[in-house]
């Protein structure tokens, strides 16, 4: 059942993600073509595409996080012995969490304190703008805290087996 809700939530965020690029690329095309054709184009495709791209980076972020298709350094994980390597990558997590937790919070207070700000062409407010950090991070640190504790589970299981 577990897996089905991620599932899902993978789902979701793909499709966003999608909408989200095909937003952008309808929207870059429609500036090029009115750029050349009739020398200028909306101010508003600008704003939207400022608006659109931070929220394809961190819903973007989240599923790669999700799939474990981020990126990492591994030079120094892999020169770990076998036994150190589960401890650190759970400190590791740890940190992660520690680190999406405060990018959360200070990302809804900085969002949250541009409400009175709107943008110029499409009178919206700023806010919009802002708010991919703090969900992107969300769902950040959904995944991270999900990859938590199945290492934890997994690391449990193993000393289980391994006393028995």
């Amino acid at each position: 059942m577990e897996n089905k809700k991620l599932n899902f939530l993978d789902r979701i965020l793909e499709i966003i993600a999608a909408a989200i690029v095909f937003a952008l690329v309808v929207l870059v095309l429609r500036s090029v073509v009115a750029r050349y054709l009739f020398g200028s184009s909306d101010p508003y495709t600008q704003e939207l595409t400022r608006l659109l791209f931070p929220w394809l980076v961190f819903i973007g972020s989240a599923l790669a996080i999700r799939r474990k298709a981020n990126l990492s350094v591994t030079l120094v994980f892999e020169r770990l012995p076998e036994r150190a390597r589960p401890v650190v990558s759970v400190v590791t997590s740890i940190l992660t969490i520690v680190f999406l937790t405060c990018l959360v919070v200070k990302g809804f207070l900085f969002a949250f304190s541009t409400w009175d700000q709107v943008t110029s062409s499409l009178a919206m407010r700023k806010t919009w703008f802002y708010l991919s950090v703090p969900v992107g991070g969300l769902f950040m640190l959904a995944a991270t805290v999900e990859d938590l504790a199945l290492q934890l589970r997994r690391g449990s299981s193993l000393r289980s087996t391994g006393s028995s």
